[in-house]
């Protein structure tokens, strides 16, 4: 092996070192999740049109669940089995998910209806261009039996992987809990898991109840965070640089 190719191997080996030292830097800085903890969030309330979330509830006439915006009359054109079929069944636990992705401003909305999983015909999403790049600093759950002698129940809840104490409306009453981010950060993907149980059936008195509702609120832009993979094509490039150009200034 000659000299100029000695040279040109320790000069990878030290770029390769460089790379992989920038890659560490990255993965050790790069922002970790805070827990999701009950609280009203700090961050001011700029746009409350901008409210958007989901929607799960049982009255006399079926149930519903569907994707809203601003305020829970204002569904958008996303619903899971609006007619009322099937017909929820009492004491059993709903698996469900409500999704939130800021890249994509894509809402996701999903009831496992047969226990078999989040399969075919129960999964229903909304894209908000006008919300994509957008966090928000808090949700809210708001369980509604007001004016109906029906009665329900939110367990297993989760979010963002965070478990939460379950949710059980006053009888012929409602509750509403918030949540945030522990350093009161702008969430820009939240997920929401949980079970929900109707005890007793539903009623139209009341407009349809129980009902449940789960809002973000609070919205304001996000900046963009390079993922640790950003990082490590950059440095690759910037090394790739340095040894292209030392190479011809040697040549």
């Amino acid at each position: 092996m000659n000299v100029k190719s000695q040279s040109f191997l320790r000069t990878i080996s030290r770029a390769a070192v460089f790379a992989a030292v920038l890659v560490l830097g990255a993965l050790a800085t790069a922002p970790l999740q805070a827990a999701i903890v009950v609280g009203t969030p700090t961050g001011t309330y700029s746009d409350p049109t901008g409210n958007i979330g989901a929607r799960i509830r049982w009255g006399a006439t079926g149930f519903e669940a569907a994707i809203r915006r601003g305020a829970p009359a204002n569904l958008v054109p996303a619903n899971l089995n609006p007619t009322g079929i099937p017909v929820w069944v009492l004491n059993q636990d709903y698996d469900f998910q409500v999704t939130w992705d800021a890249a994509t401003g894509t809402m996701g909305l999903s009831v496992d209806f047969d226990g078999g999983g989040f399969g075919a015909g129960e999964s229903i999403s909304s894209v908000f261009a006008d919300r994509i790049g957008y966090g928000y600093y808090g949700l809210s759950i708001y369980g509604n039996q007001t004016g109906s002698t029906a009665t329900s129940l939110v367990s297993g809840l989760s979010i963002n992987g965070f478990s939460q104490a379950n949710i059980s409306p006053p009888s012929s009453g409602d509750i509403t809990v918030e949540y945030k981010d522990a350093t009161d950060a702008l969430l820009s993907n939240i997920t929401i898991a949980g079970k929900i149980k109707f005890l007793t059936p539903g009623t139209a008195t009341g407009a349809e109840r129980p009902s449940w509702d789960f809002t973000l609120r609070s919205n304001a832009e996000v900046a963009a965070i390079p993922e640790p993979v950003s990082f490590l094509l950059w440095a690759v490039g910037f090394v790739g640089i340095g040894v292209i150009r030392r190479r011809r200034t040697r040549a």
